[in-house]
Formats: C-alpha cells, sequence, structure tokens
C-alpha cells in the first residue's frame, strides 16, 4: 500500500471518503483501502477531489489502487518554498522566482540627475574665471606723453651723433611696442626729423620702421624719401633703401574681419 503524505496528519483508512466534516474523516464503504492526508482543521477548501473516473468501473479497477486526494494550501503556510515543493509534487510547475529588473544608476552631477528633462551632456559648462583671466595677456608700453615727446625731440636734435643715434633706437621701440602707433602724428614728426639725420648711418637707421612696416610717416615723410633716393651715400645704400621705403609709404592699410 502507497502512503502520500500530505499536509500534517496521516489517517489509513479502511473505506473511501465521501466528506470531510471538521478536520475528521468519515468512511462509507468498508472494504476498500487507502491513504488520506488532511491539512490543518479549520480549512474552509474543499480537500477532496473526485476522480475523472469511477472508481466502481470495472474497467478502471486495475488502473485504481486507492482514493487520489490533491490538498490546497491557499494560506501559503511554509512560504514560498512550501508552496515550490508541493507543486512539484502533484505535477504543476515550479514558478520561477521573479528578480526585480536592477535599476541604473545615474551620477548627480551638480544636481542634474534629480531634474526631469534635463540632458547631462548637453549641459553647459560654465567657464572658469581664473582661465580666463589667464588668457587676457597684458603687456606695458611706454605712455606717449608731452614731456616724452619733447625729450625724445631733444636727444634726435642733439649735436652728438651718439647720443641722436639713441633717440633713433628708441623711437623705433615705440612703433614696434604697439601696433596702433602705425600712423601716430607725434611719432611721424619725430621720424622725419630722424630722416634728415646729417650722418648718413643714421638716416638709414630711421628708415628701419619704415620698411619692417610699423611706421607709416606722413606727407613730409614721402618728400623727404624723395630726396633720399638721390643720395649717393653708403655706397648707393641709402638711395636704394629710400627707394623700397617710399613703397611702404605708399601702402594705406586697412582692418578686415577674419
Amino acid at each position: 500500500m502507497n502512503q502520500v503524505p500530505i499536509g500534517t496528519q496521516q489517517y489509513t483508512p479502511q473505506t473511501p471518503l465521501n466528506y470531510y466534516n471538521n478536520g475528521s474523516v468519515v468512511a462509507t464503504n468498508p472494504g476498500q483501502q487507502g491513504t488520506v492526508s488532511v491539512s490543518t482543521p479549520g480549512a474552509p477548501q474543499q480537500v477532496y477531489q473526485y476522480p475523472t473516473t469511477s472508481i466502481y468501473d470495472p474497467a478502471s479497477k486495475q488502473a485504481t489502487s486507492g482514493v487520489n486526494i490533491y490538498i490546497y494550501n491557499p494560506s501559503a503556510i511554509g512560504g514560498p518554498s512550501s508552496n515550490s515543493v508541493a507543486n512539484a509534487s502533484y505535477g504543476y510547475p515550479a514558478q520561477p522566482a521573479v528578480s526585480a529588473a536592477p535599476v541604473a544608476q545615474i551620477p548627480d552631477t551638480k544636481g542634474l540627475a534629480s531634474q526631469p528633462n534635463v540632458s547631462i551632456a548637453n549641459t553647459a559648462i560654465a567657464p572658469d574665471e581664473k582661465t580666463e583671466a589667464k588668457d587676457k595677456k597684458t603687456k606695458k608700453v611706454v605712455e606717449l606723453t608731452n614731456e616724452y615727446i619733447k625729450t625724445l625731440e631733444s636727444y634726435l636734435t642733439s649735436a652728438d651723433a651718439n647720443v641722436r643715434k639713441m633717440g633713433i633706437v628708441d623711437l623705433i621701440k615705440r612703433y614696434e611696442e604697439d601696433k596702433s602707433r602705425y600712423e601716430d602724428p607725434a611719432l611721424s614728426a619725430l621720424l622725419n626729423i630722424a630722416l634728415q639725420d646729417p650722418k648718413p648711418t643714421n638716416r638709414t637707421l630711421a628708415m628701419g620702421p619704415i620698411l619692417a612696416e610699423v611706421a607709416h610717416g606722413d606727407e613730409n615723410t614721402i618728400k623727404i624719401l624723395q630726396n633720399l633716393q638721390k643720395s649717393d651715400k653708403v655706397y648707393g645704400e641709402e638711395a636704394k633703401m629710400a627707394t623700397e621705403a617710399m613703397l611702404k609709404v605708399a601702402q594705406n592699410k586697412v582692418e578686415i574681419p577674419t
């Protein structure tokens, strides 16, 4: 005789069952043996499931050796593991455990992750003030005050050729340190004085900023250069330099967007 353990109590009645009343088994047909497992008293559900074929049918006597009873546990006593074992024991497919899908965590960048409809990739990055300060480069230049212009003029008109040369070198530096002085009237007047220096080497030195295109001069500069084109000093080099300087002075530079 095969016993099917179900629930917590086991009975071995001698007759098939007709009904279940308050946790007790009542036999109605003596002579028939079978093993019945009953769940805990007090369960409201029907615990006996009638077979699809009659146990009294002669054709099914050999296939039926006892009474089959299925006990369900709606109160879920014993936890999910007990239900899985019971389902597997009685032919029900075990329900796979359902795990929660992992939630991707977005790193919070200055609180942007908590704001709706905000794309961190398209968020503008505030410029660094320190970086902007470093990008702004400055330099020191000599201010063209009246006192400085008069002092430089006194050097260019000195009786000493070396002092005049010092003045010409300083004049060239004023042009080179600031390109906005390309047509400065005060510097143009000093340039004209240097181009008329008594010493030929000083005159050729004064034509340097014109050839470097940092000084433009004025109308008087053009007249002085025209006279220097006839010079035969410095083995004819002064005239050649004056001719080239005339081409630079004829140019008119304008600023355009790049």
